[in-house]
């Protein structure tokens, strides 16, 4: 190549870096532009739409499974949410049969009919489940098959009937199905919703439909999603990512600089870079230089976007440093990952508790009003720590042995094998008649007590263990 056509190349680049920059300025003021008309569809009194609705649940839901930012977003919530499960008390065996239906385990109470749900919430902002008082079955309506609402005209927030509308074996089937918390009379077709005239659909006499929301405000009937707030960043940090590939790819056309003294030099440049590895020579005439590219100027720092991950990790909730795997987003600290991760547990708890409050409504609804749903801490201590804490608690007094042996088996994932509490050994229970030194009952080391391990100089007569004869003998 002439170092005519390697000039001309390398003025090329410059140029589409300064164009690279041009757009990315211009993609930014079409995010902020986005944002803008993310907020269209709304009405000043009632919250989102629910076509606007539809809109942005058909392009969110594509992104959290193909935007690898928008997708481990949402891993990480349900992980924080449902990682460690739920479990149910005060059901009465009506509610224990309902769970364990094939169909109701799938569509409401098995691992991932919980993490299909936690997506629903993410993506949609709204979750509606159907239940056939006749069939006992629980049916997942997904919120493109929601077509219409009957509001409270007292309120926005209290909706009275929701309108599904699918296709079974490709015929179009309608329905008006009144919430878990509509109180009034017995209706069996709807002709006029909202005080508008529509076409009169059947309402469904044998269920009922229950409506989890997510970033609801005051007056608002339908909740957002939870991913809408991150959904401009990360377009913006995936953007970001492929047009600094670009420029690396250009970059990498060029290593060599050659460098010729006359015109003529330039047009018949003979120098030649040996192909073949490691080790090339260049040959080159009288008056001829070349060098390598400097590596300033042609780096592409590519952490450089992390402020826009942040802005995602910021909207939904989650740490950066979990968001992105690098625990360099935080500078590598293991303090700034733990500080950030305290108020995330804060506010999955409380996501936690919304779920739970669903899930009771729900059994409440079968006549179990007792029902109690728990979730596991998110934060839970080291299995060691946990298992010395029970011990503490059981040699003050606080705990039974049979409990605190409970909890050493669970957090240290033992099978139980034997009935009943073993024997202590030695070194927790002394021989009859044992001294200082025939071993403690205490085997929680602290002030005072050394635990089971017990201490090398116990029974000596100074700090070393040695003994004190006379000639160093030991």
């Amino acid at each position: 190549m002439s170092m005519e056509n390697l000039g001309e190349k390398y003025e090329i680049l410059a140029n589409n870096y300064e164009l690279l920059q041009e757009r990315m300025d211009e993609m930014a003021q079409k995010y902020q532009e986005l944002d803008w008309e993310l907020l269209e569809g709304y009405d000043d009194n009632a919250g989102i739409s629910l076509d606007r609705l539809k809109q942005l649940e058909e392009i969110l839901s594509d992104m959290v499974e193909t935007n690898p930012l928008m997708k481990r977003a949402a891993q990480l919530r349900h992980s924080y949410i449902f990682g460690e499960g739920i479990w149910f008390t005060g059901l009465k065996p009506s509610g224990y049969d309902l769970m364990k239906d094939e169909d109701n385990r799938r569509a409401m109470f098995s691992v991932q009919a919980q993490e299909e749900l936690n997506k629903a919430k993410f993506t949609a902002g709204n979750v509606f489940v159907i239940y056939n008082r006749k069939t006992k079955k629980f049916t997942r309506v997904p919120l493109q098959e929601v077509d219409a609402l009957e509001v409270d005209p007292e309120s926005n927030e209290r909706i009275w009937h929701i309108k599904r509308k699918w296709k079974h074996n490709g015929q179009d089937r309608e329905m008006w199905y009144p919430t878990s918390t509509y109180t009034g009379p017995k209706r069996h077709w709807i002709g006029k919703v909202n005080g508008q005239q529509t076409k009169r659909v059947p309402v469904s006499q044998d269920a009922i439909i229950y409506h989890e929301t997510a970033n609801k405000q005051v007056g608002w009937t339908l909740g957002v999603p939870d991913s809408l707030a991150a959904m401009s960043w990360a377009i913006a940090y995936k953007n970001y990512l492929e047009n600094n590939a670009t420029l690396v790819k250009a970059y990498s056309q060029f290593a060599w600089k050659v460098t010729q003294q006359t015109r003529r030099g330039v047009d018949n440049a003979a120098v030649r870079i040996a192909r073949g590895g490691v080790g090339g020579a260049a040959v080159q005439g009288t008056g001829s230089d070349i060098q390598a590219l400097p590596a300033s100027g042609s780096q592409v720092d590519f952490n450089n976007g992390q402020p826009l991950a942040a802005m995602v990790a910021a909207s939904l909730g989650v740490p950066v440093i979990a968001l992105i795997s690098s625990p360099g987003a935080a500078g590598g600290s293991y303090g700034a990952a733990e500080t950030l991760d305290r108020p995330t547990v804060i506010g999955m708890q409380v996501i936690q508790k919304t779920w739970g409050n669903f899930y009771e409504s729900i059994f409440r609804g079968i006549r179990n009003p007792d029902a109690i749903v728990h979730f596991p801490k998110i934060d839970s201590d080291p299995a060691y720590r946990e298992v010395g804490s029970a011990a503490q608690a059981y040699h003050a007094g606080l705990l039974h042995q049979s409990e605190a042996r409970q909890v050493a088996l669970n957090r240290l994932n033992i099978e139980e094998k034997k009935k009943g509490l073993p024997k202590p050994d030695e070194f927790i229970q002394p021989k009859q008649g044992a001294g200082a030194g025939g071993g403690s009952r205490d085997p929680i080391a602290r002030q005072g007590n050394s635990g089971a391990v017990g201490s090398p100089t116990q029974g000596e007569t100074n700090n070393d263990g040695r003994t004190d004869k006379i000639g160093g003998e030991r």
